[in-house]
């Protein structure tokens, strides 16, 4: 995870080599400035944005994005922060933050329960404090950096959306992570430090100066048996392991220390050069493979097809990637990595501006995602499948070099099965994918999303109806979108080979 935040840091680079090249045209990009609007008291200076780049919500309006465009003001000299609260305190609904769309969508209910460490007899209900994220900052998992509130969860509930807070600081503590089943030996738990604070306009709070003065105040076994127990619990089969550990407090001083050293902090002037890069490599994909040539398209008289025979000998001779899969594959092996990293930060142009250039960049994006997460499509078995490691402790497949036995044919019929492979995951996987347009059920923000979000199955000793129903329910690819196929006829890569 490491290297994929310091992939965030070399992506200006790309932008050099995305604008000035191209297979086909040297067509600069027209990306902005900015992508959203920021969140602030103050008029922001005027933006040259691309038109196709900006998102609006369902009022018509500008989109904001709830971790980009709110600046955190984290400082040595300073205490209070400013956070975007996900769940009050004392509430069932839990909700994560999509960082592409910078919008809240629900992730499951909480019941009440056990703790999976046996260690505190008394049960888990409602939980005591608020959660919430640090805008802009990424923690060591490479996730919003977490920060637990204590008070003002009345202030919390009835300005939550689309409002950020003012919190005093006080320190942190250690949380540490097993993903999925029953981890054993540290190195199996990553660790994170999750930020806790209070709010400093609650009378209640009134009192508490530092983090001791909070660890006096609390009930210190239920408070870490909540934390512990948040992540829920792991099942494997019958069996039930524990999720989260806790550490102890940490104070505001290493805290500080710590975060600013290991931790990525991504303000306004990193961010626009994190647009601009990944607009550009959005740009590429769609230039140089998504938009159609003559020869993705059929010939339609004598004439036609001449005219394909000179373009490709010409393209030839220069280099330049003919067919589809040979554009597609040049584009991946270059690019691939980055736009996955891309796709995690920065949205694709509009659905509503460009939906062609959109459902492209959104179908190869999910593509790049499963390869990168331990997933492949296989061409010569023309099956979706796990990749493994061998007796050597290598992965099976390598796509740099796998996808050189795809052709076009291949290709359409990897996004063509990516359904039922997604379905199968969200069946059987901790971990699946769904694309997520508008978070739309009874519990949902109804926020538009538009993005591909990577779930974990939240696993409780208790049962919850709504968590049961919203997975079953849920369907893991747009309804109402296909893949494009490319394939001109059965087993051709082009109508060329009709005469070649």
């Amino acid at each position: 995870m490491l290297a994929r935040l310091c992939q965030l840091k070399t992506l200006v680079i790309l932008l050099v080599l995305c604008t000035g090249c191209s297979w086909k045209n040297n067509k600069k990009t027209n990306a902005g400035d900015e992508l959203m609007t920021m969140i602030s008291d103050s008029k922001q200076s005027e933006r040259k944005v691309d038109p196709e780049y900006i998102w609006e919500n369902t009022n018509g309006d500008e989109q904001s994005n709830l971790f980009f465009d709110i600046q955190n003001k984290f400082n040595r000299a300073g205490l209070l922060v400013n956070v975007v609260v996900l769940n009050p305190a004392n509430t069932k609904n839990q909700y994560e933050i999509d960082l592409q769309s910078g919008q809240r969508y629900f992730d499951h209910e909480w019941c009440s329960t056990k703790d999976a460490w046996k260690k505190y007899s008394g049960e888990l209900g409602d939980i005591p404090f608020s959660v919430g994220i640090i805008p802009g900052a990424l923690d060591l998992l490479g996730t919003p950096q977490k920060v637990i509130i204590f008070g003002g969860e009345g202030k919390f509930k009835s300005l939550q959306d689309q409002n950020f807070f003012k919190i005093q600081l006080l320190g942190s503590v250690v949380q540490q992570i097993c993903v999925e089943g029953n981890c054993l030996g540290k190195r199996n738990w990553p660790s994170r430090l999750i930020f806790i604070g209070i709010d400093p306009e609650d009378s209640s709070m009134k009192d508490i100066k530092n983090i001791n003065d909070l660890k006096e105040k609390l009930d210190f076994k239920k408070f870490k048996a909540f934390i512990e127990n948040h992540e829920g619990i792991n099942k494997v089969g019958s069996k039930e392991f524990p999720a989260a550990s806790m550490g102890d407090f940490i104070g505001f001083e290493p805290t500080f220390n710590f975060q600013k050293r290991y931790s990525l902090n991504i303000d306004q002037t990193e961010r626009e050069k994190m647009v601009k890069s990944c607009h550009a490599i959005y740009d590429k994909a769609w230039r140089d493979v998504g938009v159609k040539t003559v020869f993705d398209l059929p010939s339609k008289t004598t004439e036609e097809l001449k005219a394909k025979i000179k373009i490709r000998s010409e393209w030839k001779k220069a280099g330049i990637p003919v067919e589809f899969h040979e554009r597609f594959r040049a584009y991946s092996i270059k690019y691939a990595t980055h736009f996955v990293t891309c796709m995690k930060f920065v949205r694709f142009p509009s659905v509503n501006m460009n939906p062609k250039k959109f459902w492209f960049l959104s179908d190869i994006g999910i593509f790049y995602t499963l390869h990168s997460d331990g997933h492949y499509y296989d061409c010569s078995r023309k099956t979706w499948t796990r990749n493994t490691l061998n007796n050597r402790g290598d992965l099976v497949y390598d796509f740099k070099t796998g996808i050189y036995d795809c052709s076009t044919l291949d290709i359409d019929q990897a996004f063509n099965y990516l359904g039922p492979y997604l379905s199968s995951l969200k069946g059987t996987q901790k971990f699946y994918y769904k694309f997520l347009d508008y978070d739309s059920h009874p519990q949902g923000t109804h926020a538009k999303i538009y993005s591909w979000v990577k779930y974990r199955k939240f696993e409780s000793s208790c049962s919850s109806k709504i968590n049961e129903q919203v997975l079953k329910k849920s369907q893991v690819m747009p309804l109402d979108h296909k893949w494009d196929q490319r394939q001109l006829r059965e087993g051709k890569s082009s109508d060329l080979d009709v005469i070649l």
